[in-house]
């Protein structure tokens, strides 16, 4: 008898501590979180400075999707989500041409769980001119897919 009690105690201890470690916390109600469709506004005049802030606003809207597609766009009423990116590099390769390169690191932050997943970091590369942007390369990226943005409605 004493070992079916232990086994019991032992058995619901661990289905707490379980429910504590998976991804989605079931102590909070979720709530359906929208992604953000469009790219930030473009600078009036393109420099470096100005190349560096867009795509660091471009890049954390992406990464900001990515996270929420990974949750299905439902999130805990705690989770936080963390997208940042810095510029690790910005070098004018042509007029009005830069390559701006990112490092970014993302994760969601659930309040009630005991153990948070480590974020993760990548790199990425653009160019952009005061019309175009190009993604040149990625690496370190978690997820299969990227999320894509839509210009601006006029």
């Amino acid at each position: 008898m004493k070992a079916l009690v232990a086994i019991v105690v032992v058995g619901i201890a661990l289905l707490g501590v379980g429910s504590l470690l998976v991804e989605d916390s079931p102590y909070d109600g979720n709530t359906v979180s929208e992604r953000n469709p469009v790219v930030p506004e473009r600078p009036a005049t393109l420099d470096g400075a100005a190349a560096r802030k867009y795509l660091i606003d471009y890049e954390r809207i992406r990464l900001f999707n990515d996270l929420l597609a990974s949750r299905g766009h439902t999130l805990d009423t705690n989770d936080d989500v963390r997208a940042d990116c810095t510029a690790v590099s910005t070098t004018e390769t042509a007029s009005d041409r830069f390559r701006v390169r990112l490092s970014c690191h993302g994760r969601i932050v659930d309040t009630n769980r005991l153990v948070q997943p480590t974020d993760f970091r990548y790199t990425v590369t653009y160019s952009i001119t005061e019309d175009s942007l190009e993604e040149r390369a990625l690496h370190g990226y978690p997820y299969e897919s990227r999320d894509e943005l839509h210009e601006r409605p006029s």
